[in-house]
């Protein structure tokens, strides 16, 4: 055997064994992958991570990094770890361009900008995830999330609410997308909603169930809002800061004060940033009547919001949030503009159907003339009719507008006493030097406005000149509150907004609040009297 021949079978067998191990090492790197892709989708995230960390292997740096990232971004989602890593993620990206996964690593790009405070970069990532070609329900579910995520945290109630239910839309069966929804109801104060929403998801998550506290409580409902606590604590589940403070709501809602203290005093040091831990706390004091620490909460409160929007300002993030949603709006247009230039070009076609129907029904005119002009005189006597009718339902009208009109001047010069006596005393005591026996005097006069003797003297006074009109509001909206009534008692009588804040102590911007909840329910009423009811608060 020659030396030549021994060198090249020597050179065969290692060949061989190189080839064999990179086939190996190859193998090998796709089960762990794999195996790591398992184990987030069998909910043990942190099994991947420890697998993901002794990763080793040389061929393809660029498209094994990028499969590392997703893995670990799905890891760290899992486990609610923020994923903060921006390069990485734009590493992935530019690698996996043109591949399916880009949605995904979109996805997750944004919510590296999101958690960096970075809200434009944030939506503009999650809106090219959610509206990619390639985009799964699922992905564009969780990008809009991103979306409604950033507009509450730039205090943007109405885009949160827009994007979490497009969120829900994409995906109805996501828990995240149900409690985003429920908490966007929450934040924009449509608590009968949220409390109808949640009801109907019969097999909803613990965490979506524990939602229904603040709008029970907000709406008075402390027996559905107990019942839920009270679940919660008989399955050692530990109470958020927010629904240990809806439990303070439920102890003065049932005049256990000073249990509602303990706990409000012990959530202070919970306080020190957080705006809607000092909000709730604020709320809290308000109930128990403590105003020196209403006082104090609120301006913390107004310093902290402060912050935030000047922080923000600063930023000019709300300049490149508008931008973003201008370029939005601009996309739905040109989308308007195709749609209706098809719909322009179904018209002519309709027109040039329609001149052919036409010039058939020319063709039959010689035929059905003496017919036609049948017609034409039993019309002229219809409409002759009709016009007799409408004159006569607009003198009705007319008769019943001069009615309402003397109504309204009647109760206003019957109850002006009530306007004036109120109107004075809120000015007499912003004077430096006022007249206390004038003070007295008009205080036990606003006073008296507050009795149930005068409100009940109020309601059969509305009652009597308005139709019965309580009466069958009582009967027909069972969901107003005995607030919400005195409400429209006073705004029937035609008493300013000044003075029904005064009367029934609370800001003008609470007072806009109720009114607006009460035009609500009343257009959401089934009854035939709901615009008299609105006209009521008018």
């Amino acid at each position: 055997m020659s030396l030549r021949y021994i060198v090249i079978t020597l050179s065969a067998f290692v060949l061989s064994i190189v080839i064999t191990g990179c086939g190996q090492q190859k193998i090998s790197d796709f089960d762990d992958l794999s195996r790591i892709s398992q184990l987030i989708d069998e909910g043990k995230p942190d099994s991947a991570l420890t697998m993901l960390s002794e990763l080793d292997f040389p061929d393809n740096p660029d498209i094994r990094n990028t499969y590392i990232t997703l893995l670990r971004c799905g890891a760290y989602e899992r486990l609610n770890i923020p994923i903060t890593d921006i390069n990485a993620i734009l590493d992935a990206a530019s690698v996996l361009k043109d591949s399916d996964k880009l949605p995904l690593t979109k996805y997750y790009l944004s919510k590296a900008y999101l958690y960096n405070l970075m809200f434009p970069e944030a939506i503009s990532e999650a809106s090219e995830a959610a509206t990619h070609h390639r985009a799964d329900s699922s992905v564009m579910s969780r990008s809009y999330l991103v979306i409604a995520l950033c507009h509450r945290e730039a205090m943007n109630a109405t885009s949160e609410l827009a994007y979490a239910e497009m969120a829900l839309d994409a995906d109805p069966h996501s828990a995240d997308a149900m409690i985003m929804y429920a908490c966007a109801l929450i934040d924009n104060e449509q608590y009968d909603k949220c409390i109808d929403f949640i009801s109907r998801k019969a097999d909803a998550p613990v965490d979506l169930k524990r939602l229904m506290i603040t709008p029970a409580i907000e709406t008075k409902n402390y027996d559905l809002a107990a019942g839920i606590i009270n679940r919660l604590t008989a399955d050692s589940i530990a109470l958020t800061t927010d629904e240990t403070i809806n439990l303070a709501i439920l102890h003065v809602a049932y005049g256990r004060r000073n249990e509602a203290a303990q706990i409000i005093d012990s959530l202070y040091a919970e306080a020190s940033q957080s705006r809607l831990v000092i909000s709730r706390i604020a709320e809290v004091e308000k109930l128990l009547n403590n105003e020196q620490a209403v006082n104090q909460l609120n301006n913390r409160l107004i310093a902290i919001q402060d912050s935030i929007i000047g922080t923000l300002a600063e930023s000019r993030i709300y300049e490149s949030l508008y931008d973003i949603e201008h370029s939005r709006s601009l996309e739905n247009e040109t989308k308007a503009q195709r749609s209706a230039t098809r719909f322009i070009i179904a018209i002519i076609a309709g027109v040039t159907l329609t001149l052919f129907l036409i010039m058939l029904v020319v063709y039959r005119k010689s035929v059905e003339k003496r017919r036609l002009s049948e017609s034409e005189n039993r019309i002229l006597a219809l409409n002759e009719e009709l016009k007799r009718q409408r004159d006569e339902h607009h003198k009705q009208n007319d008769s019943l507008s001069s009615m309402k009109r003397n109504v309204d001047r009647l109760f206003k010069e019957h109850y002006e006493s009530v306007e004036m006596a109120a109107n004075l005393l809120l000015d007499t005591s912003m004077s430096k030097d006022p007249d206390k026996k004038i003070s007295d005097l008009l205080s036990r006069q606003v006073a008296a406005c507050r009795e149930p003797k005068f409100l009940s003297t109020l309601e059969n006074t509305v009652n009597e000149y308005r139709n019965n009109a309580i009466a069958r509001m009582r009967n027909e909206i069972s969901t107003l509150s005995d607030a919400e009534i005195i409400i429209v008692l006073y705004s029937a009588a035609g008493l300013s907004s000044r003075v029904i804040c005064h009367l029934t102590n609370q800001t003008a911007a609470a007072l806009y609040n109720k009114k607006y909840r009460i035009k609500k329910k009343f257009a959401a009423s089934e009854s035939q009297y709901r615009d008299e009811f609105i006209d009521l608060i008018k």
